[in-house]
């Protein structure tokens, strides 16, 4: 079977598939991709918590050659690998001599769209043999975090000639797109009716369900929380948001094109700056204070993300904090102010009594917004969590803020439910 699970976080993913492969005796051995945290903690986690009778081992880029070796070649019944190790996998010579990967019954790859760009080589990698494994399986709450395109090289990955969306991204293009030049370069744009074919398209082997769950937990309250810069800071935003440059204790920082301003002014709004030898220049700690202020009064854990590596030394300066990399350390309240990475995913951290998430940053990222909030904010919470977004006055936290926004509205009108029929069984 070949299908995909675009099912919001929360809905049990892993279980329903950890379910399937008990019942089918035809699976022997499964190959499971997805990020780090995944395959190190939430799989192996999942397996031993519902007390699954799989053997279960992964590899990933910190392991040493024979480490590696010794678990692809063990007798194990599921294995974990890392996107960025495919290439290893599929093209080291005891691939080509035993054709190991073909010898799966079962690949799942778990957060799909971390394969959402066809120009990848992690793609072009699983394009050459994904074919000829017999089940497959994409699992992922956030199908389209960027546009309808996002779901071409997901489906592909199930799909099968005569391809339902057609067999590469031109096709794709050609038959639902709109062409636009911009500059040099095209950019394609689709209409609400290209969107609703492209779902007909793939209704039958994709089921979704990415309705935010009611009634399974408390719903999180979201507070933007605003920020007055002081006026040095508000000089140096409206400086280099004006000229592209800027002098900051004598050093002169540049930006050579618009996308880098606006990365810079992020920066600043976050407390500091890089320079064009990349060390970062410190310039305020305006939100760094209001994490501090937090801190001090907080009764529960708190926790904190993060988008730069600045930031991160900062936060984990202050008294209790610690990067979140266990659950049982998190969720036994032994953490009090839990720093994570913006576009982290794989850890269950709702068995804690953290009842306030701070984005010290906010993300463009609609899945990152999603995937790390779905960290705490999920089955098995029983108090309601405030989610808080630090906007800084004249940076571009606002408009970063807004236009996430955006694509989880887009998400939201792309897979909304389709009217059933008969037999329908609640897919797509």
């Amino acid at each position: 079977m070949k299908r995909a699970f675009f099912n919001y976080t929360g809905y049990g993913k892993t279980k329903l598939v950890l379910d399937y492969i008990k019942e089918h005796s035809d699976i022997k051995r499964v190959l499971i991709v997805s990020k780090n945290d995944i395959i190190t903690e939430s799989w192996p986690n999942e397996i031993n918590k519902w007390e699954f009778p799989f053997s279960y081992t992964y590899i990933t880029g910190k392991q040493t050659q024979k480490q590696k070796l010794e678990r692809v070649y063990g007798s194990y019944d599921i294995l974990g690998i890392t996107p960025s190790l495919l290439g290893w996998f599929t093209e080291n010579k005891f691939f080509k001599l035993t054709r190991k990967v073909i010898k799966y019954d079962l690949v799942i790859f778990d957060e799909s769209d971390l394969f959402k760009n066809s120009q990848t080589q992690r793609f072009k990698n699983v394009k050459k043999w994904i074919a000829k494994i017999p089940n497959v399986f994409i699992l992922t709450a956030t199908p389209t975090p960027n546009t309808i395109e996002d779901l071409w090289s997901q489906i592909y990955l199930i799909d099968e000639p005569p391809y339902r969306l057609g067999k590469n991204i031109s096709a794709f293009r050609r038959e639902y797109g709109e062409e636009v030049k911009n500059g040099d370069r095209y950019l394609y744009y689709y209409l609400p009716a290209a969107v609703d074919a492209i779902r007909e398209k793939v209704k039958d082997i994709c089921e979704v369900n990415l309705v935010k769950p009611k009634g399974l937990y408390p719903q999180p309250r979201i507070r933007i929380i605003k920020i007055n810069p002081d006026p040095e800071t508000a000089k140096i935003l409206a400086k280099l948001e004006k000229d592209y440059v800027v002098k900051i204790d004598e050093e002169l920082v540049v930006a050579s094109n618009y996308n880098k301003v606006l990365t810079k002014l992020q920066q600043i709004g976050n407390g500091f700056i890089y320079n064009d030898e990349g060390k970062p220049i410190y310039i305020n700690d305006i939100k760094f204070r209001y994490i501090k202020q937090e801190l001090e009064k907080a009764t529960h854990p708190i926790l904190v993300t993060y988008s730069f590596i600045p930031d991160k030394e900062r936060l984990l300066s202050l008294p209790g904090a610690k990067m979140v990399t266990s659950e049982d350390e998190w969720n036994e309240d032994k953490i009090p102010l839990g720093v994570i990475y913006s576009n982290k995913a794989g850890l269950n951290l709702q068995k804690s009594r953290c009842e306030k998430i701070i984005w010290y940053s906010p993300t463009w990222d609609a899945r990152a917004w999603e995937q790390t909030n779905s960290r705490v904010i999920r089955r098995g919470l029983d108090h309601r969590v405030t989610i808080e977004v630090l906007i800084v006055k004249g940076s571009i936290d606002d408009l970063i803020y807004e236009r996430m926004k955006e694509k989880l509205k887009f998400m939201a009108n792309t897979f909304k439910p389709l009217e059933k029929t008969k037999g329908d069984k609640g897919y797509l």
